[in-house]
């Protein structure tokens, strides 16, 4: 315990003067930066500019009757009128179709991108997408139903396999 009490006497007086220098350091830099402060010369700015010696009023010019119809229309409307507006512009056309070949890209039997603005092109690139998709639809359940087959067909090797060590087994105990 003596050890111990002269270990944290120690360690005391080694905070104190690490407390003691960090003060005097801290004091140090803000003495410096106040002498710093104080060195500089005077800054300088334009001088402000006169006051007018006249006001100037002109009555109601066109422009500010112009603003003021204007601010008094926009409050008439709701703040989102012309959004949706805009919105509403958008004509969506839902037509019902009972070819398979399009189910890829289409929910219900519904075509969601027939518009009346798109082309041609648009439209025959959609049908071979369509296609595709539901050509590669069509592979994936091929291969997942190779994927079953072959699974069915480990399972009969996996069995075969323990049946063989399982007799294997009965005649090495029974040698």
């Amino acid at each position: 315990t003596i050890l111990q009490n002269m270990f944290i006497a120690f360690m005391g007086g080694v905070y104190s003067k690490a407390s003691e220098k960090g003060r005097v350091a801290l004091l140090r830099f803000r003495a410096e930066s106040i002498s710093d402060y104080e060195a500089l010369d005077e800054i300088y700015f334009y001088p402000p500019s006169p006051e007018p010696k006249y006001i100037y009023y002109i009555g109601k010019s066109k422009s500010y009757e112009d603003w003021d119809a204007n601010v008094k229309k926009t409050e008439k409307k709701n703040l989102y009128d012309d959004y949706e507006e805009k919105i509403v512009e958008r004509k969506l056309s839902y037509k019902q179709i009972d070819d398979d070949r399009f189910l890829f890209t289409k929910e219900d039997g519904y075509n969601l991108s027939d518009d009346d603005d798109s082309s041609e092109s648009e439209k025959e690139n959609e049908e071979d997408i369509c296609i595709k998709g539901n050509e590669f639809n069509n592979k994936i359940t091929e291969l997942n139903d190779f994927n079953i087959q072959l699974n069915k067909k480990i399972d009969e090797v996996n069995s075969k396999i323990d049946k063989i060590l399982m007799q294997s087994i009965s005649k090495v105990t029974e040698i």
